[in-house]
């Protein structure tokens, strides 16, 4: 038999499918008690096995009652033959009467036999037949559910793959990302790193501005050995890679002084609009990407998308930045 793929749960996926196997225990337990109260110390047979053996019954009971009343009979006249002294009649009849009583303590043993066994034995109602099948049946899905939960990963619930749509988990034991289907579960890849991709979008067209700032930015990093919790934390909309994107665009004027004002205010719109998306490290990207991911907590950053006014005011056009998140 082939090796189940593992399933990769969360662990109030895997708390609930607990529950959900405790009440098929209590419900198996319950239905066997019913079971039990019903047909402790009998026999379920066929309506038609249970009327075959009555009639059964009932005919040695008739013929019981032919052999002691033939028994009767004998004993009836040998008491004759004795009275008028026919030696001869009198002891062929003891012959017949004995014989005719082994005859009859015989089949009253069996019939004793037979009735014993037959007070044991009840009809297979349709009631009891419901029971039974409900008892098989809950009995077959609760070993499944128990062999689908030994197959079970528990790992917390990081996000949706950007390329796929399937889930990200990270386990803790493994130090890995699971990467699994969201409907059937099934354990599809196992990731040693998680490439986390930051953008951001800037368009500042206030009444007043001379030149319209548009741009796009868009940055990467690997994250490894890192939960949910740590996760949070570095992509919160005023957490490090939000920080250190924010100052890699200060530092793009920072000798334009007179720029300074306008890039401060500019913040408020940057967490705004920050975005971030997951991918395992081993999936391809949806587009090419002009560098590679470094190790968080550095950061690689590029333009993605220039407005007409980025070469008037020389900020950098090609290539990739590389900034620490701090």
């Amino acid at each position: 038999m082939a090796e189940e793929t593992p399933l990769v749960v969360t662990k109030e996926e895997y708390e609930a499918e607990q529950r959900e196997i405790a009440l098929l225990e209590a419900t198996h337990a319950r239905l066997a008690g019913e079971w039990a109260s019903k047909t402790t110390g009998l026999t379920l047979v066929p309506r038609e096995e249970y009327e075959r053996q009555e009639a059964e019954i009932r005919a040695m009971e008739k013929r019981l009652s032919e052999l002691w009343r033939r028994w009767g009979r004998y004993a009836a006249r040998r008491r004759w033959a004795l009275v008028r002294e026919l030696k001869r009649t009198a002891a062929a009849y003891l012959g017949l009467i004995r014989t005719t009583l082994r005859e009859a303590l015989s089949l009253r043993g069996e019939l004793e036999a037979a009735r014993r066994l037959h007070e044991r034995k009840v009809i297979l109602t349709p009631e009891l037949e419901t029971l039974r099948r409900r008892i098989r049946e809950t009995w077959e899905k609760l070993e499944t559910e128990k062999r689908r939960l030994a197959r079970k990963i528990v790992a917390e619930l990081i996000g949706t793959e950007q390329t796929t749509g399937y889930d990200i988990l990270y386990n803790a034991d493994m130090e890995r990302y699971l990467v699994r289907h969201p409907r059937t579960k099934e354990l599809l890849r196992i990731e040693n790193k998680l490439l986390i991709e930051v953008t951001c979008s800037i368009e500042d067209y206030m009444e007043g501005k001379d030149v319209p700032i548009a741009l796009e930015l868009t940055g990467m990093t690997l994250a490894q050995k890192m939960g949910k919790e740590e996760i949070t934390k570095i992509t919160d909309k005023e957490g490090p890679i939000k920080n250190a994107v924010f100052n890699w665009l200060m530092d793009l004027v920072k000798d334009r002084p007179a720029q300074k004002p306008g890039w401060e205010k500019l913040s408020k719109t940057l967490v705004g609009t920050i975005d971030f998306s997951y991918m395992g490290a081993s999936e391809e990207p949806k587009r090419e990407y002009p560098c590679k991911a470094p190790d968080y907590p550095k950061i690689r950053l590029w333009l993605e998308r220039r407005s007409r006014y980025i070469e008037y005011r020389r900020y950098p056009t090609k290539g990739c930045a590389e900034v620490t998140a701090g």
